[in-house]
């Protein structure tokens, strides 16, 4: 199994993921990219994903607000699936807003990692090598 990371993304803003998925482009060139404008299609493809790429260490950068299936819904039902393995999958909440009550949330989940404020940065993507 390769050593790079992979991304997913999961938001329902267009725009944000491009320049989410610049800024990953730039600090880990060889990484794949996953992008979900749906989090209904994204959780299918983390659940097959994280099944069949079991060896990989996955980031998973989930929007919090969507149409369909909030982040938070989200959470609550990969946590319900038990062939997940969250040492490989590694969650950060990514929110426009800082609302106290989902940082808080997200400091109480075990699964999460962290909560980050839109859009992502270099110089925080270039913190995950530190990470790995």
């Amino acid at each position: 199994m390769h050593n790079t990371l992979s991304f997913i993304l999961i938001d329902n803003d267009h725009v944000n993921n491009l320049i989410n998925k610049k800024m990953i482009s730039v600090a880990f060139p060889d990484s794949e990219v996953y992008i979900f404008l749906n989090p209904i299609e994204g959780f299918d493809f983390v659940i097959e994903y994280m099944s069949s790429q079991s060896l990989a260490k996955t980031i998973l950068f989930l929007d919090i607000n969507m149409p369909e299936m909030s982040g938070w819904d989200f959470m609550k039902k990969l946590e319900e699936n038990e062939s997940i393995n969250f040492d490989l999958l590694k969650i950060y909440m990514l929110s426009s807003s800082v609302e106290p009550l989902d940082l808080q949330r997200s400091r109480l989940n075990k699964n999460i990692v962290g909560f980050l404020e839109k859009p992502l940065t270099i110089k925080f993507l270039k913190s995950l090598n530190e990470k790995k």
